[in-house]
């Protein structure tokens, strides 16, 4: 009876071995698809991604190629513009003038004492103004004569200036 025992649980241990063992087939095989399926996917994608690459490489180059090829009439044509055989005319740069302000000087009299352009940079007339019974102070911003300019300050605007 004992025996008979240990050969169902043989038996039943052998089965159970058997059972595990197809189960690791089937999944080994189930496994071995996907991967297989997955792969051939993105090996194809990658395959197509690396034919449009290297197309577009191909058709740069021949760009490139017809350029350099034809690039003596290319240049010949713009040369011809300028007349055959001649060294190509450097365009003249426009000399563009300082663009300052206008700076009015106005006498005691209120009449314009001088008027200097294109000022940035504040500079006096070298004279200054006289008027009998007056003592010249200087150039100010305002006709009270309270704000006095400073020669050497940037100007920012067109500016009249009066004598103090």
């Amino acid at each position: 009876m004992e025996n008979k025992k240990y050969n169902l649980k043989k038996k039943q241990n052998g089965i159970t071995l058997v059972s595990l063992i197809i189960t690791i087939i089937i999944l080994i095989i189930i496994a071995g698809v996907s991967i297989g399926v997955i792969n051939d996917g993105i090996i194809s994608d990658a395959d197509e991604v690396t034919k449009q690459y290297n197309n577009r490489i191909a058709k740069e180059d021949a760009i490139v190629k017809d350029l350099m090829e034809n690039r003596d009439e290319i240049i010949g044509d713009i040369s011809q513009d300028e007349g055959e055989g001649e060294d190509p005319v450097e365009p003249e740069v426009p000399v563009v003038p300082v663009v300052g302000f206008v700076v009015t000087f106005l006498a005691i009299t209120g009449q314009v004492f001088s008027t200097k352009e294109n000022v940035t940079i504040l500079e006096f007339p070298d004279e200054t103004p006289t008027k009998s019974g007056y003592n010249f102070t200087g150039w100010y911003y305002d006709e009270d004569c309270t704000n006095k300019a400073v020669e050497g300050t940037s100007i920012s605007a067109n500016s009249t200036l009066y004598a103090g």
